[in-house]
């Protein structure tokens, strides 16, 4: 018997960022909740604005078992081609280019805005309703 096919996401920095600060908690992070219920993944892009951030010197360890752990996807020329449709319709380059990553590679996007995306015709599943919706 198959189980069920596991769900892929695409986190945005401020899912990881949020399980950084949190740090040890009983309560599950949203990054956690995702790791345990479906493939997780993030961009090159992501990843770089985490490892230089303030607090990336002191959690280095934590930063790198983290990306160990998860998807880090490089920019591909592709992506690019697909900025025209979503350029405009959210905040600045970087949103549609990973917006652009999303829709490339089928992935549900994880965000603490569900509204940011609310444009693109692209999976989205805000924090607030995780639980709910896996």
């Amino acid at each position: 018997m198959q189980g069920a096919e596991k769900r892929s996401f695409l986190l945005e920095t401020d899912i990881i960022t949020d399980h950084l600060i949190r740090g040890k908690t009983e309560k599950q992070s949203a990054l956690e909740h995702c790791m345990v219920t479906g493939l997780c993944f993030t961009t090159a892009i992501n990843a770089a604005e985490i490892y230089g951030s303030k607090s990336a010197v002191m959690n280095l360890n934590i930063i790198n078992d983290i990306f160990a752990a998860i998807k880090i996807l490089g920019i591909n020329s592709r992506y690019v081609l697909k900025l025209p449709d979503f350029y405009g319709k959210v905040t600045g380059w970087r949103d549609a280019m990973f917006a652009s990553v999303a829709w490339h590679n089928k992935l549900t996007i994880v965000t603490f805005d569900n509204q940011k995306y609310s444009e693109l015709n692209i999976d989205t599943l805000d924090v607030s309703e995780l639980k709910a919706k896996i």
